[in-house]
């Protein structure tokens, strides 16, 4: 990750409404990623959310969920949880809170990130165990189910109306899963 600081825009970012539509429902923004060992993806991609590219209206996510291994875990918490002196002794979390939130990021609750390790099941054991890196066929077909388990269990509180979710990831064979997930998962709302 480049050890650059953060570019203020010169606008900040319009607050996101959290109702929407003639019936006030609340709207929860997840942004669900799946992360290898280069986690710029989160960080990049909640850029350009919230500077609304390509003609999008900007959004900040409620939650990012960090879908990964323990070894994509481990170079999230060495490239964007570990303090720095390049960003004025924040992580470059907090930084990207803090340059998005403005002055009231130590208040907002959006841009929550949850690291959620891909797991596999043990049939001997009866237990599930973590994937330390995603390496053959059966590899490969747990990731998949955790994932797919994962999008279409996202949290969703009782007063949601709406629920967006925008798929990011490192892994292309995984992202075909996660706009499939709605249709697998879906309720009336999604």
């Amino acid at each position: 990750m480049k050890n650059t600081k953060l570019k203020s825009s010169k606008t900040s970012p319009p607050p996101i409404s959290k109702t929407a539509g003639k019936h006030n429902a609340v709207v929860v923004s997840n942004l669900i990623a799946v992360v290898g060992i280069s986690p710029a993806i989160l960080t990049e991609t909640v850029w350009a959310l919230a500077q609304g590219v390509r003609g999008l209206v900007p959004i900040i996510p409620d939650t990012v969920v960090a879908i990964t291994t323990l070894k994509g875990r481990e170079s999230i918490k060495s490239e964007l949880l570990t303090i720095s002196p390049d960003f004025g002794g924040q992580t470059v979390w907090q930084a990207l809170r803090k340059d998005l939130l403005g002055s009231g990021a130590a208040t907002d609750p959006r841009l929550t990130l949850r690291v959620a390790l891909i797991e596999r099941r043990d049939p001997t054991t009866g237990l599930t165990e973590s994937l330390l890196d995603i390496r053959d066929r059966d590899h490969n077909l747990a990731a998949a189910e955790f994932i797919l388990g994962r999008c279409g269990s996202t949290h969703r509180p009782k007063t949601v109306g709406w629920l967006r979710r925008w798929p990011v990831g490192a892994r292309r064979w995984a992202l075909c899963f996660m706009p499939l997930s709605p249709t697998w998962h879906g309720q009336r709302i999604d």
